[in-house]
């Protein structure tokens, strides 16, 4: 069955309206975006939070490497199963 003119005018205007509608949020959603990537205050926080982690590891790797360097450095004085067993602690405290 063929449509008649109003049906066609009212799917014609259905679609008009889709298109706009979705013009619209597109060109919303655009702007939303433009104006997040241009906020300070998350790139802020995500650098302090790399900071924060950053300077934690490297405590934890300074930490490390003053265990190891006494260990090193006053081992000859410990029999073996002494120094097998400060090692094994200094590695699992990394």
């Amino acid at each position: 069955m063929a449509r008649t003119r109003a049906q066609r005018r009212r799917h014609t205007l259905l679609l008009t309206v889709a298109l706009v509608a979705t013009l619209l949020v597109l060109v919303f959603a655009r702007d939303i975006g433009r104006s997040a990537h241009g906020a300070i205050n998350p790139r802020r926080s995500e650098n302090r939070s790399f900071a924060a982690l950053a300077n934690s590891l490297l405590g934890q790797e300074n930490a490390f490497d003053a265990r190891l360097t006494y260990l090193l450095t006053n081992g000859e004085s410990v029999s073996r199963s002494v120094f097998a067993a400060r090692l094994d602690l200094s590695l699992i405290h990394i």
